[in-house]
């Protein structure tokens, strides 16, 4: 009998390596201390990855098939839509696709040929991953006592360097070493000055604060670098759930008093790293801006000026900013209107990203800016087009003018462009009724994710959809198991004592 409770972090944790894109540090080290914390063995935790949800995560990507979404997540929605914007599984999702996956193997022949095809490619996919988050999970078994000894002894720069990597690792666990650390922090050699305020950053968080933002100042650009780097960390650390005010924006975090002292005290350092630094400081910066508020409201020139930048990553978290900042309506608009006709497709998607953003929290301010955004559901870019009627989905029925275009859409030839219409359509809620036909068709779509998108809007229309009942039935039977667990959810979904599920 499976332990579930301990088993399912495990499996969360192992299925980020199948996502999108490489992995951060961050995200290893984060992965490796859920596999320590487990208690699993190295060897146990391979015969799970290998056994369990390599498999699964394998067949769900075939599945997808190209231009389909990955499970993981594709748009950087809102927090309280991130579980309808394209993705089509939940931890709910992954612990029941693992047992049933167990449950049919248990039922196979032991003779059965093709039994590991699929965990033998899984494995292949995410080699590299898998062997950074194991190497992190060797390393976080070192003796912080040990690694202790080695600073106070050695006095060679590399070695005092790979001590403080081990410890960072540890965080918590590392402070015997916390005055050494302390001391290095002055270390005549940048390179030991950069490793110990990253170090200073993952053991003492926010009480490394003070160190972080006067090594900004230092005169090595390595060093600021890691300052950079260690002061976003450290804020991520703080990062808490917020409710909603009444006006849609996040209501004042309880930190405020600390990050508007971090912006009085570093916020052009912060804003001169966004516009001249490397790509990952440039991101570190305008991750900072993000964190700080309605502190960091002095950046408003610098986010604006660098909303072009052409990195992907850094325009999306200086959209971020421009949302938890709401700066002046006027210049925000000017410059998102000129990047959603700017040459680049993926600076489009960003600007009809943002602006979808903007006006999913309902200030009146930006709705200036929806005649734009519903030019680009006509773009020439996929991504843009895609990304258009995302944002418009955020909206929900406040762009019911939308639906017509949106079902247009949703018999487009791509099928990531026709579900992400199908996503949007779901969230307009009523507005969408007129265009039930459209995806009802959708239902017989013949690619699987499209027919998924399909079910999880009529699940967003919870009740309106229950002539739709037989359909739904039908779709119990279909060819694709994960189809069958979504025809599921949405029969659930239709009927009203369940439509606190979807809250």
């Amino acid at each position: 009998m499976l332990d579930l409770e301990r088993r399912e972090p495990v499996w969360q944790a192992l299925a980020a390596l199948f996502g999108d894109g490489r992995l951060d540090d961050a995200r290893v080290r984060k992965i490796a201390h859920t596999l320590k914390n487990s208690g699993y063995s190295a060897a146990q935790l391979r015969e799970i990855y290998t056994d369990e949800v390599a498999p699964v995560c394998y067949e769900h990507l075939v599945q997808l098939g190209s231009g389909g979404f990955c499970y993981l997540g594709v748009y950087n929605a809102p927090r309280d839509l991130d579980s309808f914007a394209g993705c089509s599984a939940d931890s709910r999702w992954l612990v029941r696709a693992i047992i049933e996956y167990i449950r049919r193997n248990k039922m196979r022949p032991s003779w059965w040929p093709f039994r590991s095809i699929s965990a033998h490619l899984g494995q292949a996919m995410t080699r590299r991953e898998w062997a950074r988050v194991m190497q992190v999970f060797f390393r976080l078994r070192n003796d912080p006592w040990t690694l202790t000894q080695t600073l106070q002894s050695s006095s060679d720069v590399a070695t005092i360097v790979h001590t403080l990597e081990n410890l960072s690792l540890l965080e918590e666990d590392a402070t015997p070493a916390l005055a050494n650390i302390a001391q290095l922090l002055n270390h005549l050699d940048f390179r030991v000055r950069a490793a110990a305020i990253d170090t200073a950053a993952h053991v003492l968080k926010e009480r490394a604060l003070g160190a972080v933002v006067a090594l900004l100042h230092d005169p090595s650009p390595t060093v600021k670098s890691a300052a950079m780097g260690a002061l976003r960390r450290v804020l991520d650390s703080l990062e808490e759930p917020r409710q909603n005010g009444t006006n849609g924006w996040l209501r004042p975090s309880p930190n405020m008093p600390l990050f508007e002292h971090i912006a009085h005290q570093a916020l052009g350092s912060i804003c001169a790293h966004l516009s001249e630094g490397k790509s990952i400081d440039r991101l570190n910066a305008a991750r900072v801006i993000v964190h700080l508020g309605s502190a960091a409201r002095g950046a408003e020139h610098a986010l604006i000026a660098n909303f072009g930048d052409r990195n992907e990553a850094v325009r999306r978290a200086i959209a971020d900013a421009f949302v938890v900042l709401k700066l002046p309506a006027e210049p925000t608009l000017c410059v998102l209107r000129r990047s959603i006709f700017d040459d680049s497709p993926r600076v489009r998607q960003t600007a009809a990203l943002c602006l979808g953003r903007l006006l999913a929290t309902g200030d009146q301010r930006y709705y200036s800016a929806l005649h734009a955004l519903e030019r680009a559901l006509t773009d020439s870019s996929t991504p843009v087009c895609e990304g258009a009627a995302a944002a418009l989905g955020w909206m929900g029925s406040a762009a019911a003018a939308t639906v017509p275009k949106l079902a247009r859409l949703a018999r487009a030839p791509l099928p990531s462009t026709r579900a992400t219409a199908l996503f949007a359509l779901g969230q307009m809620r009523e507005a969408s009724l007129s265009e039930l036909p459209t995806m009802a068709a959708a239902l017989r779509d013949g690619h699987p994710e499209v027919r998924r998108a399909a079910l999880r809007a009529f699940a967003r229309l919870g009740p309106m959809a229950s002539p739709l009942t037989p359909q739904f039935e039908a779709c119990l039977h279909d060819t694709d198991w994960l189809t069958q667990f979504e025809a599921r959810r949405t029969l659930d979904a239709v009927r009203v004592e369940n439509m606190r599920l979807l809250r």
